[in-house]
């Protein structure tokens, strides 16, 4: 299954990357507009800052602020991924990804009421393919029961079948710019 996962990796970022920036950028308002639609309650909310040919929560994220609430973005610390609460103007570190991540104290996972998780590929069942990592797959069975995951991408990363192995943890919706593409099967 390595080499499978390894294969939609490489084909789903190339089929990803092709998209002008022009395209991510329309897609990437399209997303958001998406999740908005979905009308989440939440008031501390976990996102991520987009790097590379990522969608990007940018608009989401300021929103986020703007209402009032709780905007956290994972910081990788060694092979694990920790929750750090991001505040405008706040000290910020490039990560090795080349990503800012915030300075600031690790949040238990138990104060999150939403994630907007990325990844590479999802099917419509809420499989989620990540980078390799496992940093989500970590990350996620550590919030309370019940917590709403948001899978978001673009269509382009929405595929038929992810290779979901016993580690692998699913996502409740998967969202891209055309709206609710799918998710985990009740009882899943």
């Amino acid at each position: 299954m390595p080499s499978e996962k390894s294969e939609l990796r490489r084909r789903v970022r190339a089929a990803r990357d092709a998209w002008s920036p022009e395209q991510r950028a329309d897609a990437s308002a399209g997303l958001c507009a998406a999740i908005v639609a979905l009308r989440p309650v939440a008031g501390t909310v976990m996102s991520y800052v987009a790097f590379g040919s990522e969608a990007d929560l940018s608009t989401i994220n300021d929103a986020v602020l703007a209402d009032g609430h709780r905007l956290l973005v994972p910081r990788v610390e060694g092979t694990e991924i920790v929750a750090v609460e991001r505040v405008p103007g706040g000290e910020t570190r490039r990560s090795s990804f080349g990503i800012e991540e915030p300075v600031g104290p690790a949040v238990d996972p138990a104060e999150i009421d939403l994630v907007l998780a990325p990844g590479v590929a999802f099917d419509r069942r809420g499989g989620r393919l990540g980078y390799g990592a496992g940093y989500y797959d970590g990350f996620l069975p550590k919030l309370p029961a019940g917590t709403p995951v948001i899978g978001v991408c673009f269509s382009v990363q929405v595929v038929d079948a992810v290779p979901v192995e016993e580690h692998d943890v699913r996502v409740d919706v998967v969202v891209s710019e055309r709206g609710v593409e799918g998710g985990r099967p009740a009882g899943d």
